[in-house]
């Protein structure tokens, strides 16, 4: 579980008497793959993600512990249809799932710190469970939504988080470190953003929480 210790996720994260959030599979083991307790398992997933590459299944719970759909992280960037670019996670199906990936998750190691809170800010990562758990394992209360495109949810899965974010003394939005910038050679020139996409719906998400939901919401 390397990517695990890379990002500094305590294993204490990795499973408990809720399950397991992270099940690892490699490349090629469709058996193995069957059998990481996906929500929504679908045939297309071998050979357009196992045969190509390993990676994980990650799994999710929402405010009330109850699994939502699990989505796969793969070692390296796989299309799931020929008319999509590569990407690094993986959602069920919308036709599986029969509800849309925009759906925020908690773990269930802080769940009821999560419910009882009015006093301690709240990191709303929005690109992937990791990303939470690595906050999450530094005694910090993590939220979050599997890539930077899902954190707008629909009004009435967002309606139960409402009353816990608007309590927080801040939210604070974090994204991947390709939010930043890298200047040019010479001072003086504008900086050049690394990733504009994940900028825009950063800064969009922010906008959203602070002006639509009264949520005191921060970069």
């Amino acid at each position: 579980m390397n990517a695990l210790r890379q990002r500094a996720i305590p294993e204490a994260f990795w499973e408990g008497p809720w399950g397991r959030r992270y099940v690892r599979f490699e490349r090629g083991d469709w058996q193995a793959f069957k059998e990481t307790g996906h929500t929504h398992l679908g045939g297309w997933m071998k050979g357009r993600v196992v045969e190509k590459t390993g990676g994980y299944v990650i799994h999710r719970w929402d405010l009330e512990g109850r699994r939502l759909p699990s989505y796969v992280r793969p070692d390296v960037a796989v299309s799931t249809s020929d008319y999509k670019q590569p990407t690094k996670y993986i959602q069920a199906s919308k036709k599986a799932t029969r509800q849309s990936a925009k759906l925020l998750d908690v773990h269930p190691l802080l769940r009821e710190r999560l419910l009882e809170n009015g006093e301690e800010p709240i990191y709303f990562c929005i690109e992937g469970c990791l990303k939470a758990d690595a906050v999450g394992g530094t005694n910090r209360l993590a939220i979050a939504v599997p890539s930077v495109t899902l954190w707008e949810a629909d009004d009435e899965i967002l309606e139960p988080w409402l009353p816990i974010l608007r309590a927080a003394p801040v939210v604070y939005v974090i994204p991947d470190s390709d939010y930043g910038m890298k200047r040019r050679g010479s001072s003086g020139r504008e900086p050049i953003f690394i990733n504009r996409n994940v900028r825009y719906q950063t800064d969009k998400c922010v906008r959203s929480l602070r002006r639509r939901r009264g949520v005191n919401a921060h970069y």
